[in-house]
């Protein structure tokens, strides 16, 4: 078996509540979606990000990551997800 990503996401907060994003890859297009994460004492978050991917031909794919992460190192949180897409 031979895993390849279907897309890479970038995503930024560049002033405060607002969410710039890119998908590009095999699935390329817009993503719209929000992020309610939770976070523990020690610093560790959870996200739980629900949204949907709007791609170049005009179909749609909504998807559901959970995961786990960390606020460090500083300036760069390293971020591990599982994902649920539907089309």
């Amino acid at each position: 078996m031979r895993l390849e990503p279907l897309y890479r996401v970038e995503f930024t907060y560049p002033q405060g509540w607002s969410i710039e994003l890119a998908c590009t890859g095999r699935i390329a297009g817009r993503m719209r979606g929000a992020n309610h994460p939770g976070r523990r004492t020690d610093g560790t978050f959870g996200p739980d990000f629900q949204g949907v991917i709007e791609t170049a031909d005009g179909a749609e794919i909504f998807f559901d990551w959970r995961g786990y992460g960390r606020a460090y190192p500083p300036g760069r949180r390293q971020i591990v997800v599982s994902g649920t897409h539907l089309s």
